[in-house]
């Protein structure tokens, strides 16, 4: 019994002492929007987002990004969302997308007919389309996030 009591003893001396892995949420480090389409009644605005790079121990670099559409009525409400979200590995002569994800968001007012997301060489593409519920307003996009060898986004 007693040593029972001192490995238990042990561990708990012990256990406080090992690493624990840490991970982080990777917070922007710039964004950027812009209006790229516009009617009377709604209009998109697209938000490109840079995150933080990971460590690496190779000789490679890996850079996340992601591009948000925000459908937007004339009261500035956003009624539904689309974003493409990008990883990326660059090693100064080449890059890679190595993961490429999509997801949508809505109030209701519109439907999502279709979305997705894939891999192409240094590119994130997405495409969606979209349509108003109570008009005959129907958006469809193509978008894409690009990676360089150098790790610039755009």
């Amino acid at each position: 019994m007693k040593k029972l009591y001192a490995v238990i003893l042990s561990i708990c001396l012990i256990l406080p002492l090992a690493p624990r892995t840490v991970h982080a949420a990777k917070l922007p480090v710039c964004e950027t929007s812009e209006i790229v389409w516009q009617d009377d009644d709604f209009s998109i605005v697209m938000t490109l987002t840079m995150y933080d790079s990971d460590f690496a121990e190779r000789a490679t670099t890996t850079k996340t990004a992601s591009k948000r559409y925000d459908i937007v009525d004339k009261n500035s409400i956003v009624r539904a969302t689309y974003m493409l979200s990008g990883t990326f590995t660059y090693t100064g002569t080449s890059s890679t997308c190595t993961f490429a994800d999509c997801t949508a968001s809505t109030d209701g007012t519109w439907s999502f007919l279709y979305k997705e997301a894939h891999k192409q060489g240094n590119q994130a593409v997405g495409s969606f389309n979209a349509e108003h519920n109570n008009s005959i307003q129907t958006i469809s996009k193509t978008l894409t996030i690009t990676c360089s060898a150098t790790g610039q986004i755009s």
